[in-house]
């Protein structure tokens, strides 16, 4: 297929074609977004959906330690215990949930 749309870096008459067809898509799109109030809230009502799953896996599968946290109090006579690595700059922990 991507011999059909170039050809030697160079785009063919079939890959202009498409690209223009992708430029009219992403324009009307983006009118029908900016004047349209039911369609944005069809994609915001998307955008959502997709946060939650997004929210919900991350509850169950890094058990909420790739976010930041404060650290941790010191143990009455021990030395001071600090989050995961990684929590400290929000990376995601790689650690097996046991």
């Amino acid at each position: 297929m991507a011999r059909m749309l170039s050809r030697e870096g160079h785009p063919t008459g079939l890959g202009d074609a498409c690209a223009h067809y992708g430029r009219i898509f992403k324009t009307l799109h983006l009118l029908q977004f900016l004047h349209g109030e039911p369609y944005r809230r069809m994609i915001t009502a998307q955008v959502n959906v997709s946060e939650s799953r997004h929210r919900v896996a991350r509850k169950i599968c890094f058990n909420n330690r790739g976010g930041t946290q404060a650290a941790l109090p010191p143990e009455p006579g021990g030395p001071a215990r600090r989050p995961p690595a990684g929590a400290q700059h929000g990376g995601v922990v790689d650690q097996p949930l046991l």
